[in-house]
């Protein structure tokens, strides 16, 4: 058995139907307003006025790339790596699209060992790549190995260990949103975690940024989330398809209705070297 479900783990592995779910979330997440709120406070942290070299790591497809490329005050090339080739693709086609593929650079890599040259970035970014990894500590020390002397290492990630949906039936309820999390994310209690691992990997905290994203009601930020990874549960046999197909049957009535509840926590550390 995998040590890890998370089909982020295994995305070169997936077929073009299930690819094109994981991309249309990860672009639909990256539209919602709430969440350009919460990439653009964390870009405005890292300082790019003073940057001529950013990596975002673990870049899927290229999302806070093409974002720090887009901005006024940052006049250098954002760089991005992913281990996924269909990731990498989607984001330089998406660059093109957006008017940026001049300053964007994407490549296959792998974000524990990227290749890249030693002291190179002025800023690293993580979004949502330490929930997604088997080892986060991998991923941090090369980012740390990677900045220059001067430079900031960003990690915005969710608590997904947070994320909650209502349901009548608190039992499922519980088993569901575990499973849901088992479909696509390692480390659902990342960001509670992260503090006690940097001093391992030589850093420190200086900043924080949280963030409760909770709908009521109705929903479109959790529908792409739902849709998406909802039926995995039954497809990996997580839960049996009756639980799986009643519980998301529900989350649907519930956004149609206006009867709706969804939560989930997001941070983000500005980190610096300890010394």
């Amino acid at each position: 058995m995998p040590a890890s479900r998370d089909i982020f783990q295994s995305l070169n592995d997936q077929d073009a139907a299930t690819l094109d779910r994981v991309v249309a979330r990860m672009e639909d997440r990256a539209r919602d307003p709430r969440f350009v709120k919460m990439r653009g406070d964390y870009l405005d942290l890292v300082q790019l006025q003073s940057a001529r070299t950013f990596l975002d790591l673990g870049c899927g497809t290229g999302l806070d790339a093409r974002a720090a490329a887009k901005r006024p005050e940052f006049k250098g090339v954002a760089t991005g790596v992913d281990l996924s080739t269909a990731m990498i693709a989607a984001g330089e086609k998406l660059a093109a699209e957006e008017g940026v593929a001049g300053r964007v650079l994407l490549r296959v890599a792998d974000a524990a060992a990227t290749g890249l040259p030693a002291g190179s970035m002025d800023v690293v970014v993580m979004h949502t790549l330490i929930s997604h990894v088997i080892d986060p500590a991998a991923a941090l020390r090369e980012a740390v190995r990677l900045l220059g002397p001067r430079g900031r290492l960003l990690v915005f990630d969710a608590d997904f260990a947070s994320l909650a949906f209502s349901y009548p039936d608190a039992p499922v309820a519980a088993a569901m949103e575990a499973s849901m999390l088992e479909t696509f994310v390692a480390n659902p209690r990342a960001t509670r975690d992260l503090p006690a691992l940097l001093p391992s990997c030589g850093l420190r905290v200086d900043a924080v940024q949280s963030h409760i994203l909770a709908d009521a009601g109705t929903t479109s930020f959790f529908v792409g989330m739902l849709e998406n990874y909802g039926p995995l549960v039954a497809q990996m046999g997580l839960q049996p398809k009756t639980t799986a197909e009643a519980w998301l049957d529900h989350q649907r009535r519930a956004i149609a209705a206006g009867t709706f509840f969804g939560s989930l926590n997001y941070h983000a550390y500005l980190l610096r070297r300890a010394s």
